[in-house]
């Protein structure tokens, strides 16, 4: 063989290693599990990461209250049609309660049908129960619970209408994204 064939077959050789080894730096040793090593040497690895065991996130405190809801909408068909309002509740740390009102235009019939709904993830415990709590002049007048479709209420539409949200029922650490919506008939 030739110094230029040895040379070539040297640079080859050379540059093959290199990209072997820059393969293999770019796995992590943590990303890797071995599942089972072979009579050979070789071993199988499985790529999948284990899931994190990530403790249940907590709501930050918005400062809201039925004094001071988080939003306030006045409801009409020349304006503002629904309330939508999403937020995020947890139990036992953070912001454990939201509060929004809404009002209607004044009728001659001051009784209203309103479809409300709310939509949640949860993170934790599985069968918590959330619910939004309708309410005029601190008397509930209905109460729709997470995940259960729209649901009608009547209320009173000369009077503002507090909603509260949050969990009924709940005994471990829990975290709620949800989307409340209010929509007159």
């Amino acid at each position: 063989m030739n110094k230029m064939t040895s040379l070539l077959i040297a640079m080859v050789a050379a540059f093959s290693i290199g990209c072997v080894e820059a393969e293999d730096n770019d796995r992590q040793d943590d990303d890797v599990v071995v599942v089972d090593e072979q009579p050979d040497g070789g071993v199988v690895v499985d790529d999948q990461p284990d899931a994190v065991n990530e403790e249940t996130r907590v709501a930050a405190f918005d400062n809201d209250s039925q004094q001071n809801p988080a939003q306030d909408e006045f409801l009409s068909i020349t304006g503002t049609r629904e309330l939508i309002h999403t937020n995020e509740i947890s139990f036992p740390q953070g912001d454990q309660e939201d509060f929004v009102r809404f009002e209607l235009p004044n009728n001659s019939n001051t009784s209203q049908r309103i479809s409300v709904t709310l939509d949640c993830a949860l993170d934790g415990q599985s069968d918590a129960i959330v619910r939004a709590f309708i309410t005029e002049d601190g008397q509930v007048v209905g109460s729709v619970m997470c995940n259960d479709g729209p649901q009608n209420i009547t209320i009173d539409n000369s009077k503002a209408q507090d909603v509260r949200i949050a969990f009924s029922s709940v005994n471990a650490a829990t975290f709620v994204d949800y989307t409340l919506t209010v929509a007159p008939f």
